[in-house]
C-alpha cells in the first residue's frame, strides 16, 4: 500500500497545477505541465522503497524422532506352588469290643480300632492316637501310631479297664500330628459295666 501513494499524489497534483496556470498561451501551459510531470517523477525516483515488514520466523522443524526401542521381553519363570498335603483319618471297623459290650466291673480289656489314613499325608514317626474326651477308663493319654502311608489302614489298640461301678461308659480317641494338631474322625469305645449276678441260694433238702 505504501508504494502506491506517490502515484496517487501525482494523479491529484497534476490537475491542480494545471488549474493554477494563469497564462493562456498554449506553449507556456505545455511547458508548465511537463515541468510538473518531471517534478513528480523526480519525487518518485527519490522516495526509498518501503521496507517489507519482517516475516514471522518459522519455528524450527522438530527433529525426527525414531520410535522408542522396546527392551526385549524377559521370560519370568512362574513358580508352581506344590499344594500341601492334608491330614485325615476314617473309621473302618471295631476289631475288638463292639459298641455296648457288657463287662464286669474292673475287667481289663484291649480295644482295637481299624483306621484308614484317608488324607494325602503319610503318618510317619511322631503321630499318636490320643484320648480326646469322655471316660478314659484307665487308659494312657496317648499311644504311638505305626508309620502308615496315605490310603493304607492300621490297627490301633489301647489297653483299658472297666470302671468299678455299673453303667455305660464312653471314651473318645483321635489322631494327632507331631505338632499337636488333631484331625480326622473321633472314634469311641462304649461299654456296659454290669454287676456280677448275686449267687442264688441253693435250697437245702430236708
Amino acid at each position: 500500500m505504501r508504494k502506491r501513494w506517490p502515484l496517487l499524489l501525482a494523479f491529484f497534483l497534476v490537475p491542480a497545477m494545471a488549474c493554477t496556470i494563469s497564462t493562456p498561451r498554449r506553449g507556456d501551459a505545455t511547458a508548465t505541465f511537463e515541468a510538473a510531470v518531471q517534478a513528480t517523477l523526480t519525487a518518485l525516483a527519490g522516495t526509498p522503497p518501503a521496507a517489507s515488514p519482517p516475516g514471522t520466523p518459522s519455528p524450527p522443524a522438530a527433529p525426527a524422532t525414531s520410535p522408542a526401542t522396546q527392551p526385549p521381553s524377559t521370560a519370568i519363570a512362574q513358580a508352581t506352588a506344590t499344594p500341601g498335603c492334608t491330614y485325615d483319618a476314617a473309621f473302618v471297623a471295631d476289631i475288638t469290643i463292639p459298641d455296648d459290650t457288657e463287662l464286669a466291673p474292673g475287667t481289663s480289656f484291649v480295644k482295637v480300632w481299624r483306621v484308614r489314613n484317608s488324607g494325602t499325608c503319610d503318618w510317619d514317626e511322631g503321630f499318636t492316637w490320643v484320648f480326646d474326651a469322655g471316660d478314659r477308663m484307665g487308659g494312657p493319654a496317648s499311644v504311638s501310631v505305626p508309620s502308615t502311608a496315605a490310603g493304607s489302614t492300621v490297627d490301633l489298640s489301647v489297653a483299658l479297664v472297666a470302671p468299678d461301678e455299673p453303667g455305660t461308659y464312653t471314651g473318645y480317641w483321635q489322631m494327632q500330628t507331631p505338632t499337636g494338631q488333631r484331625f480326622g474322625t473321633r472314634m469311641f469305645v462304649r461299654i456296659q459295666v454290669v454287676a456280677a449276678p448275686e449267687p442264688t441260694a441253693t435250697p437245702t433238702p430236708t
